[in-house]
């Protein structure tokens, strides 16, 4: 801001004082370059999305769910008919990781 010089309202470089009292004083949230300020500033309250979006969402997530169970079950019957993917899958399926979900705690590294 010091560097400013005839952009200020005196034509006078701000001071120190000058810029910290503008940092304290408007702290540039909801600004936009070239657009201003879209928010008002503390104290706003956003609301929380809607039920309605709240459904959406989780119906979205339902079906892409479904979706992927589909192409997963297709995929693990692809692998199921070559006998060397099965025989991998069987071993697969045998060691105790793989049920993730099952046992003490569920997906992921649980040692350090």
């Amino acid at each position: 801001l010091q560097g400013l010089g005839s952009n200020t309202p005196t034509g006078v470089p701000y001071t120190e004082d000058e810029i910290m009292a503008i940092v304290r004083g408007e702290k540039q949230r909801g600004h936009i370059p070239g657009v201003g300020r879209v928010l008002p500033g503390q104290r706003t309250v956003i609301p929380p999305p809607s039920q309605g979006t709240r459904l959406a969402d989780i119906d979205r997530l339902k079906k892409r769910e479904k979706l992927l169970t589909k192409q997963m079950n297709m995929f693990m019957r692809l692998f199921r008919s070559d006998d060397k993917f099965s025989q991998m899958l069987t071993q697969l399926e045998s060691q105790p990781e793989y049920g993730c979900g099952s046992g003490s705690g569920g997906c992921g590294d649980d040692e350090p």
